[in-house]
């Protein structure tokens, strides 16, 4: 269920503040908005969710935005970076 409540909000953020707005990102543009999802859209890599056809929780605009928030520089960086962590919890890698 939040799955999908978060899924809907990432499809559906960006409809009332600049309608018409073309661009991969709620707002079209890259906000902060985009950068509070970020974490929730790793999340959603983890679970393997962000692809389409997994699990059906993704429609395809929430797939394609998925894809503009992991291809970001920062978020690649971010996820090389937590690759490269030393310290590890067996009983949580997936």
């Amino acid at each position: 269920a939040e799955c999908r409540r978060a899924t809907s909000m990432a499809a559906t953020g960006g409809q009332g503040a600049e309608k018409g707005t073309d661009g991969p990102y709620l707002f079209g543009h890259f906000t902060a908005a985009d950068a509070m999802f970020a974490p929730v859209v790793l999340r959603f890599r983890t679970y393997r969710l962000s692809e389409a056809g997994e699990c059906g929780l993704l429609g395809p605009e929430d797939v394609a935005y998925c894809r503009a928030i992991l291809s970001l520089e920062g978020v690649q960086e971010w996820i090389a970076a937590a690759a490269q962590e030393a310290h590890r919890i067996a009983k949580y890698e997936v």
